[in-house]
């Protein structure tokens, strides 16, 4: 995954290591080639050198974490438009119905809504969608090794779906 790689602080550039935050990760910009997802329209990328810096207001804002409406971008701005955009993908809606059509200081978004996921994505989504950016995921690729692992045990024949999410099915005994 592209912005797995982008977002790790170990880009040599101009004598600095930086990490690169695309800062407008959205279903529009994710292409799928093959069986390869690319991503596209690095217009707002940003170099980053910190955890957290100051930089103006900009992406889309239904995908936008809530410290770019702070004017500031994290090095999890990226994992919560991925997170916006997982929602829209798998579940056919946003999480947040109440967007402004503009960049407000005041806004504050509210707890997300995941009932378009399973049982078993929703943790999953909801702490990449913390407001608190560090108590994020600590990288996409943790992100989306769980969800991998998630979605590997739903395709297993051996995990039966219940009313409470997912359970391993005890395996045949062999003869």
């Amino acid at each position: 995954m592209p912005w797995i790689f982008l977002n790790a602080r170990s880009h040599q550039i101009n004598g600095r290591t930086v990490a690169i935050q695309h800062c407008d990760i959205k279903p529009k910009n994710l292409l799928l080639v093959g069986d390869t997802l690319k991503v596209a329209d690095f217009g707002l990328a940003t170099m980053m050198t910190a955890n957290l810096e100051t930089r103006g207001r900009a992406g889309t804002l239904d995908y936008c974490a809530p410290e770019v409406f702070q004017g500031l971008v994290s090095n999890h701005t990226d994992q919560y438009a991925l997170a916006v955009s997982y929602c829209l993908i798998r579940g056919g809606r946003l999480p947040f119905d109440d967007t402004p059509s503009f960049f407000d200081a005041r806004y504050v978004r509210p707890r997300p809504e995941l009932n378009m996921l399973t049982l078993n994505e929703r943790p999953l989504i909801a702490r990449a969608l913390d407001p608190v950016p560090q108590n994020r995921w600590p990288c996409c690729k943790a992100l989306f090794s769980r969800l991998s692992r998630l979605i590997c045990e739903v395709t297993d024949p051996r995990v039966a779906k219940t009313k409470s999410g997912l359970r391993r099915m005890p395996r045949a005994a062999s003869t």
